[in-house]
């Protein structure tokens, strides 16, 4: 919030800023809604190397509304602003859309029904599921990298599955998905008994912090 407020109050720093947001930024879970917005105001009516350093801060963020105009940028004249919001839409799905701005816009919209329609009844498999389904899952949930902090807690179900597949699987879905909130429920996977679960929780949270702490809780 502090660096966002130094935005506009000396224009000719505001490239160094929004790098530092980008810089700070993948190690906050939920970034404040005033520093997303913010950033966001930088991805219309700029030049070139505002727009491209508030397109990879806007990814840095995982900031789902920037996507409409990180989209738009693709279609601009400028290589260097088109690639950075290539960069962050890659970043924010972790999907291999390519470089249409109309497929980016049929995915946005696919993720956005996604959610609203689909996601609740594949959180209750996750608990409760047979273990077929809960599997699958488990395996699409990990694909939806755009909330990937909305999945955390309903993704964190299946570490207290039974079946061992099912809870290594849980910590590898949540390691891929790399959100800061997966760390403490990982934490609590690691004094399960198991020891693929161990394991599995160990390689996610190594995953997710960068760190090489062992599998001791």
């Amino acid at each position: 919030v502090a660096l966002a407020g130094l935005l506009g109050r000396l224009p000719a720093g505001d490239a160094h800023v929004l790098v530092a947001i980008g810089k700070v930024a993948r190690a906050v879970a939920r970034p404040d809604a005033r520093v997303t917005a913010a950033v966001r105001r930088y991805l219309r009516g700029q030049g070139p190397q505002l727009t491209t350093e508030a397109a990879l801060a806007a990814g840095a963020l995982m900031d789902r509304d920037a996507i409409p105009p990180l989209i738009d940028l693709l279609e601009t004249g400028e290589p260097t602003v088109a690639a950075a919001a290539l960069r962050s839409l890659e970043g924010m799905s972790s999907q291999p859309v390519g470089r249409s701005p109309e497929r980016w816009r049929n995915w946005y919209s696919a993720e956005r029904s996604w959610w609203r329609t689909e996601a609740p009844q594949d959180f209750l498999l996750v608990r409760g599921g047979a273990p077929a389904d809960a599997s699958r899952v488990i395996l699409e949930l990990s694909k939806h990298r755009l909330w990937r902090h909305e999945l955390v807690e309903p993704l964190a179900a299946g570490l207290d599955r039974e079946e061992i597949e099912l809870a290594a699987l849980t910590c590898a879905a949540l390691g891929h998905l790399g959100s800061p909130l997966a760390v403490e429920p990982l934490i609590r996977a690691l004094e399960r008994p198991e020891l693929d679960v161990q394991q599995a929780a160990w390689r996610a949270l190594r995953r997710v912090t960068g760190l090489e702490l062992g599998a001791t809780p």
